[in-house]
């Protein structure tokens, strides 16, 4: 007689637990692949200001570090979101986004009231044809 054993990890007090292994494994691989992507096209787009002394070197490197560590972030969040959820291509692809895009929407959002408080002076309102209310 031969039994299939199926390996489980135990939890506290001998209980299951769920595998941890492939959530953190998913959220690794997806967040390393979106820092890349991040970091190649923040780079992108700061070399011709780059090669224009537009801007520094060191800023611009500065920028693609911010920038990868952000969609490495988002983009790990939205591939473990995709996931958990175990739905279809679409579905996961939707979730993904939407996740992706909530993560980044949040961590633009934590820099901005910094940047509303230093700029405090009311700017003048237009109407739609560009005359002043």
């Amino acid at each position: 007689m031969s039994q299939n054993h199926v390996p489980m990890t135990s939890g506290t007090a001998g209980w299951p637990s769920p595998n941890v292994g492939l959530a953190t494994d998913v959220l690794l691989k997806a967040g390393l692949t979106g820092a890349i992507v991040g970091a190649a096209g923040a780079a992108a787009e700061a070399w011709p200001r780059v090669r224009s002394g537009e801007v520094s070197r060191e800023a611009a490197v500065r920028d693609a570090a911010v920038t990868a560590g952000k969609t490495g972030v988002a983009t790990g969040l939205g591939a473990l979101a995709a996931s958990a959820l175990r739905g279809g291509p679409l579905v996961s692809a939707v979730v993904m986004v939407a996740t992706g895009a909530a993560a980044l929407h949040v961590m633009n959002k934590a820099k901005r009231p910094a940047a509303a408080s230093r700029d405090a002076t009311p700017a003048a309102t237009t109407t739609d044809e560009g005359e002043s209310a």
